[in-house]
């Protein structure tokens, strides 16, 4: 069955097509589906790079006193380390185009924009639909100045799910799907994100 994948789709997407154009190894859906995890995870896992000094420092310099927001504004940043590794590998191993990866250079701030309203839209539906059949209650927020704090943790998380699409479908989906087929791809990337 996993054979005829790779005639699941026809005509190969587009992207798919040109991450093909890359190193053309022998492929196998069993060692090619390991290696694609295996970069995935050691991109995630990388983000120690940021967070074992991290540690140290707060360990050293404040006895491990820091605030919650510090640590998980620290956390946030380190998933900059995917972002940076994954695009050299795709770029230097792999050698394909960073397009096949999803970046692109036109339309890329008003196509992330739009992105951003998109789930604005449907995180607001899902809230007011909870909202709406009482699953959920607003009791307030409280602020107390911490708008700075606000603002770093948005930035973070802008980060965050940059560096969650350049893993999974940037480079897991892609490379997975470049050899095996769309379906391939996208099935991977499923049992892989949840």
């Amino acid at each position: 069955m996993l054979v005829n994948i790779k005639r699941t789709f026809t005509p190969k997407p587009a992207i798919l097509a040109q991450a093909m154009e890359g190193r053309q190894a022998k492929w196998n859906i069993f060692l090619n589906g390991l290696a694609a995890l295996g970069v995935g995870i050691g991109a995630i896992y990388s983000e120690l790079i940021v967070m074992i000094p991290y540690f140290a420092v707060a360990a050293i310099a404040f006895h491990g006193n820091v605030s919650e927001t510090a640590t998980i504004l620290a956390q946030l940043a380190a998933t900059v380390v995917p972002i940076i590794l994954l695009p050299l590998y795709v770029r230097f191993v792999e050698k394909r185009s960073l397009r096949t990866m999803g970046f692109v250079k036109e339309h890329a701030v008003t196509d992330y924009l739009l992105g951003m309203v998109i789930a604005f839209a449907m995180f607001s539906a899902c809230v007011g639909i909870c909202a709406a059949t009482g699953a959920m209650t607003f009791g307030g927020y409280v602020l107390s100045g911490q708008y700075l704090s606000l603002a770093l943790l948005f930035l973070g998380f802008l980060v965050q799910g940059a560096s969650e699409e350049t893993v999974c479908r940037g480079f897991m989906m892609t490379s997975f799907g470049s050899k095996g087929g769309a379906l391939a791809g996208m099935l991977f990337n499923s049992l892989v994100f949840g």
